[in-house]
Protein backbone atom coordinates (compact mmCIF):
# COMPACT_ATOMS: atom_id res chain seq x y z
CA UNK A 1 0.00 0.00 0.00
CA UNK A 2 1.76 3.35 -0.90
CA UNK A 3 0.47 6.20 1.13
CA UNK A 4 1.80 9.80 0.64
CA UNK A 5 1.18 12.83 2.07
CA UNK A 6 2.73 16.01 0.12
CA UNK A 7 3.38 18.54 2.06
CA UNK A 8 3.42 22.61 0.24
CA UNK A 9 4.26 25.66 2.42
CA UNK A 10 3.63 28.98 0.70
CA UNK A 11 3.42 32.83 1.25
CA UNK A 12 5.99 32.60 4.71
CA UNK A 13 6.35 35.75 6.12
CA UNK A 14 9.26 34.86 8.15
CA UNK A 15 8.92 38.22 10.59
CA UNK A 16 5.49 36.58 12.13
CA UNK A 17 6.62 33.01 11.23
CA UNK A 18 2.68 32.49 9.18
CA UNK A 19 2.24 30.62 6.20
CA UNK A 20 -0.03 29.03 4.21
CA UNK A 21 0.13 25.24 4.48
CA UNK A 22 -1.65 22.19 1.94
CA UNK A 23 -1.36 19.02 2.89
CA UNK A 24 -2.47 15.75 0.30
CA UNK A 25 -2.80 12.41 0.96
CA UNK A 26 -2.75 9.96 -2.16
CA UNK A 27 -3.10 6.01 -1.69
CA UNK A 28 -2.07 4.29 -4.84
CA UNK A 29 -4.36 1.73 -4.18
CA UNK A 30 -7.44 4.05 -4.52
CA UNK A 31 -6.61 6.53 -6.80
CA UNK A 32 -9.78 8.40 -6.50
CA UNK A 33 -9.38 8.69 -2.90
CA UNK A 34 -7.46 12.07 -2.55
CA UNK A 35 -7.49 14.22 0.80
CA UNK A 36 -6.54 17.83 0.68
CA UNK A 37 -6.41 20.15 3.78
CA UNK A 38 -5.50 23.89 3.23
CA UNK A 39 -4.44 26.12 6.18
CA UNK A 40 -3.95 29.77 5.13
CA UNK A 41 -1.99 32.13 7.30
CA UNK A 42 -1.25 29.41 10.00
CA UNK A 43 1.67 29.56 12.67
CA UNK A 44 4.91 28.13 11.04
CA UNK A 45 7.03 28.35 14.94
CA UNK A 46 8.34 25.55 16.35
CA UNK A 47 5.71 25.23 19.06
CA UNK A 48 2.83 25.22 17.00
CA UNK A 49 4.05 22.57 14.39
CA UNK A 50 2.71 19.28 16.25
CA UNK A 51 -0.65 21.09 16.70
CA UNK A 52 -1.33 21.72 13.20
CA UNK A 53 -0.04 18.21 12.44
CA UNK A 54 -2.34 16.74 14.88
CA UNK A 55 -5.22 18.95 13.38
CA UNK A 56 -4.56 17.28 10.06
CA UNK A 57 -4.93 13.78 11.34
CA UNK A 58 -7.94 15.02 13.04
CA UNK A 59 -9.22 15.98 9.68
CA UNK A 60 -8.27 12.70 7.85
CA UNK A 61 -9.66 10.83 10.92
CA UNK A 62 -12.99 12.20 10.10
CA UNK A 63 -12.81 11.57 6.25
CA UNK A 64 -12.26 8.05 6.63
CA UNK A 65 -15.25 7.69 9.17
CA UNK A 66 -17.39 9.64 7.04
CA UNK A 67 -16.38 7.68 3.58
CA UNK A 68 -16.86 4.59 5.96
CA UNK A 69 -20.19 5.28 6.83
CA UNK A 70 -21.13 6.42 3.58
CA UNK A 71 -20.29 3.07 2.05
CA UNK A 72 -21.50 1.07 4.69
CA UNK A 73 -25.31 2.64 3.84
CA UNK A 74 -24.88 2.35 0.43
CA UNK A 75 -23.86 -1.56 0.46
CA UNK A 76 -26.66 -1.92 3.01
CA UNK A 77 -29.09 0.04 0.67
CA UNK A 78 -27.99 -1.69 -2.68
CA UNK A 79 -28.26 -5.08 -1.26
CA UNK A 80 -31.80 -4.56 0.04
CA UNK A 81 -32.54 -3.31 -3.51
CA UNK A 82 -31.17 -6.48 -5.26
CA UNK A 83 -32.83 -8.50 -2.41
CA UNK A 84 -36.43 -7.09 -2.85
CA UNK A 85 -36.28 -7.11 -6.35
CA UNK A 86 -35.28 -10.55 -6.94
CA UNK A 87 -37.67 -11.42 -4.94
CA UNK A 88 -40.43 -10.09 -7.43
CA UNK A 89 -39.24 -12.40 -9.56
CA UNK A 90 -40.57 -15.46 -8.47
Amino acid sequence: MGITWDVQITNVNVDNERGDVSFTRTDSENPSAVESYTYRNTQLATQYRAGLLNTVWTAHQAAEAEATAVSTFLSTLEQAAKSNLEAREV
